[in-house]
């Protein structure tokens, strides 16, 4: 089997089912989950994205569906943005699998000075456009950390190690007014492994 920690996985789900008379129009936001593969010591390469699923189903009960069968078959936890849980605790709370689910983050400020704890038991808020802009530098240092030489005698980037390339489109056009569903699953994971430190 996998062995616990090795992966986590990180979520930005999407807020409601639509109704009988309402159709998924490309404006509709998407939940996207990205497995990630944490630093160790046994297992290369390391600190990647292993795993993508971005979608809307029908039902938001697919869509957790399809995120805890990723946190089984990798032995994962989920972190995910709980400002709109897209049902997940109540998915997880119906289905006996609360234990899939990382308790909430610690968020931290510019100054490494952690911030109050919303209470909401699982997750991370990204309301606070303060955390936000915290997540996102995290996120830019993250891409422009280098990983090793390649044939060229060139430092590889996590940047380059990135495959998806609606991701890294939405990197590209991020800015904090649009919704960039791809990228605020990474800031996730950016507040995540930051808890991790």
């Amino acid at each position: 089997g996998t062995p616990r920690e090795l992966y986590f996985i990180v979520c930005d789900p999407y807020a409601l089912d639509k109704g009988k008379d309402k159709v998924i129009t490309k404006r509709d936001s998407l939940g996207a989950v990205y497995v990630m593969k944490r630093v160790n010591n046994f297992s290369k390469p390391y600190d990647i994205i292993v795993a993508e699923y971005v979608a809307r189903p029908k039902f938001q009960d697919d869509f957790n569906r399809q995120l805890f069968l990723l946190a089984q078959y990798y032995n994962a936890k989920i972190v995910f943005e709980n400002d709109r849980d897209g049902n997940i605790i109540s998915y997880a709370r119906t289905h006996k699998l609360l234990n899939w689910l990382e308790e909430e983050l610690t968020v931290y400020d510019s100054t490494d000075t952690p911030k109050r704890k919303l209470g909401r038991v699982y997750g991370v808020s990204m309301s606070s456009i303060e955390v936000k802009k915290q997540a996102t530098q995290y996120l830019r240092d993250w891409l422009l950390t280098a990983r090793e030489i390649n044939e060229k005698g060139e430092f590889e980037l996590n940047l380059h190690k990135i495959y998806s390339i609606p991701l890294l489109e939405e990197i590209l056009k991020f800015s904090y007014d649009g919704n960039f569903d791809r990228v605020s699953a990474l800031l996730v994971g950016m507040l995540y492994k930051k808890e991790l430190l």
